[in-house]
């Protein structure tokens, strides 16, 4: 269902299910931030779901696409490996809240120990530096 067909179908006072709504990948693209390139290739190494077709053969992406999408883009912002985030994704689709938020919180505890380990690593190659400077 397009966005005007989903404003129109609003405004006769009918709502539009979640499930109902569908997206292109232009449309899915805006409404994330990400681009259609990176959502094949996304699709193509198994992190999205291969989305259905419309009859003139566009990708139709779900309201939980979005979703799925959305937090991939989170896990990736935060400088996740794409490993890390598949293993996250796979249990968002058959867990309960509560347990995705348990992975996610543990995605964050390790990347920032990753991170203290590059910081303390970048402070001793910024002392070895100066001292090489100062030599």
């Amino acid at each position: 269902m397009s966005v005007n067909a989903m404003e129109t179908r609003a405004r006769m006072n009918r709502p539009v299910a979640a499930e109902d709504a569908q997206f292109t990948i232009g449309q899915i693209a805006r409404l994330t931030g990400v681009h259609a390139k990176t959502i094949r290739y996304y699709e193509s190494v198994g992190l999205l779901p291969t989305p259905a077709r419309s009859e003139n053969h566009y990708r139709r992406y779900t309201r939980a696409d979005v979703n799925r999408l959305t937090l991939l883009q989170r896990i990736r912002s935060l400088g996740a490996p794409l490993p890390a985030a598949r293993s996250l994704l796979a249990v968002t689709d058959t867990a309960r809240c509560a347990t995705v938020r348990e992975e996610l919180l543990a995605l964050v505890d390790e990347r920032l120990h990753d991170l203290d380990r590059q910081m303390a690593a970048l402070r001793k190659q910024r002392a070895e530096v100066e001292r090489y400077q100062r030599a």
